[in-house]
């Protein structure tokens, strides 16, 4: 199903909160923007694209690695997350698609 995901699934949840669960920790995220990457893939493979998400706690950042994500109707994925720096009130991560 992961592969089946595209930006256009994404797009409906900008400025929703999604829930990152951990058994040691877990923030509400809020899916801040849903970027297509530009170049043209070939044949009958999905066009990249990353998602990210503005986190809620500014103590806590999270590091690079796979974590379960809940995203709202598209259900549960395990994702491969990373920071890419502070936000307004919290940090800033990424999903990559590709």
């Amino acid at each position: 199903m992961l592969e089946t995901l595209t930006a256009e699934d994404f797009v409906p949840l900008i400025g929703q909160v999604v829930r990152f669960d951990q058994p040691d920790y877990q923030e509400a995220l809020t899916v801040s923007e849903v970027i297509v990457i530009a170049a043209d893939p070939p044949a009958g493979v999905r066009r990249g694209f990353i998602v990210v998400l503005e986190g809620s706690n500014p103590a806590m950042m999270i590091s690079q690695g796979m974590y379960s994500f809940e995203l709202g109707a598209l259900g549960r994925y395990e994702l491969l997350a990373n920071c890419i720096g502070p936000g307004a009130n919290g940090f800033r991560y990424q999903i990559v698609f590709g």
